[in-house]
């Protein structure tokens, strides 16, 4: 008999006690949930272990769902919570304004949903229009330069079909600090999750980025503070975001991707 499994989803793998204390010398004072998140990270490239569970990908099909009144929102948000556990595909996010949006891997997955929340928990919903979680990408090169009082900036873009799945490289210019390097390199993928086309997220590229800032950039040791990072994603962003603006012209809609 196995007890002790509600915070288990479906796609999670079990290990032996005995195991966990073989690999990690430190698991005492840890959760079973951070004992296993541990094994795995320790095992990820060892013989010793290879059940790293299930890679689920993201969805490509999205809908508001909501009640016929306000008093069974408690029970729609319950109801999905508990169906998440059974289909990790299943992803969640609540509005404001007491709609729940859904997302599943197809139009008759979402329609299995309602009709499970309707014959299983009793919960009647509306759904709105489904939309597609379409990619957008660049179909021609362009580079811009972009200045404001922080510095200047040049961006190069690239269209690479050989990228693996939705991946986005980032190369920043020699000389800049590691931390500043590993930040601007963050606040760019952000800065690509909303495409000049219809606001979706921007794939299959390499973006060179040159820069020409003040030395504080350059520092290899010394923590950039706070408000320095704060001025420089704000620029960061804005010269992202100017840059495909003004290369519109340059972006495709691509397909919704999706590895079985």
């Amino acid at each position: 008999m196995i007890s002790g499994c509600d915070d288990f989803r479906t796609g999670d793998v079990f290990v032996d006690q005995r195991l966990l204390q073989q690999v990690s010398k430190d698991v005492k004072d840890l959760s079973f949930r951070e004992k296993y998140d541990n094994l795995i990270s320790l095992t990820r490239d060892s013989d010793l272990l290879n059940c790293g569970g299930i890679v689920h990908k993201e969805p490509l099909f999205f809908c508001n769902l909501e009640t016929e009144s306000s008093a069974a929102v408690d029970r729609l948000k319950s109801a999905l919570h508990r169906m998440t556990f059974e289909d990790p595909t299943l992803v969640l996010k609540e509005h404001e304004d007491g709609t729940i949006e859904v997302g599943g891997m197809g139009e008759l997955h979402l329609s299995i949903v309602r009709d499970r929340l309707r014959s299983e928990h009793k919960v009647e919903t509306r759904a709105r229009k489904i939309r597609v979680n379409y990619l957008e990408t660049i179909s021609e090169p362009f580079s811009h330069s972009y200045s404001s009082s922080f510095g200047s900036v040049h961006l190069e873009f690239q269209g690479n079909p050989r990228l693996r799945e939705n991946d986005v490289r980032v190369s920043v210019t020699d000389g800049v600090g590691i931390e500043a390097k590993e930040f601007i390199v963050s606040t760019i993928l952000s800065s690509l999750s909303f495409g000049p086309m219809i606001g979706h997220r921007v794939i299959g590229s390499l973006i060179y980025v040159r820069l020409d800032t003040d030395t504080f950039l350059r520092q290899q040791k010394k923590k950039l503070p706070a408000e320095t990072l704060k001025d420089l994603k704000r620029f960061l962003s804005t010269a992202v975001r100017e840059t495909i603006k003004v290369n519109k012209s340059n972006f495709v809609l691509a397909e919704p991707i999706a590895h079985l």
